[in-house]
């Protein structure tokens, strides 16, 4: 799979694997157990009940500030942070050894077209 067909996949709206989606199954996973989880999420992020309501079902994802908030509040949140800033490293690395297999590929061409 190439880089742009791993980054379309990974923020496809339809894919188990986006953001929204995996920030949906954390809050649930951490408030689930709640008698009104729905209205803790609200409480604990600052956010209407609308706008909890949304995250909770997967529709939206929160703005930064409200996911850092509660990233500070659960640990899981935190977690995926990390995962996803050594994902963001990963792929910059790859794209990096890839830009520099083709710029050696094409000074070689060029090289060989000269001589």
């Amino acid at each position: 799979m190439t880089f742009r067909e791993n980054a379309a996949r990974k923020n496809h709206p339809d894919s188990e694997e986006s953001f929204t989606a995996r920030f949906a199954v954390i809050i649930r996973d951490h408030y689930g157990a709640l008698t009104d989880p729905i209205k803790a999420l609200a409480r604990d992020a600052k956010v209407t009940l609308r706008t909890a309501r949304n995250w909770w079902d997967g529709e939206c994802a929160p703005r930064a500030e409200s996911y850092m908030q509660l990233a500070a509040l659960i640990p899981e949140l935190r977690a995926q942070v990390a995962a996803d800033l050594e994902l963001d490293k990963e792929l910059d690395r790859r794209a990096e050894e890839i830009f520099r297999r083709a710029m050696e590929s094409y000074r070689q061409s060029s090289s060989d077209d000269a001589a």
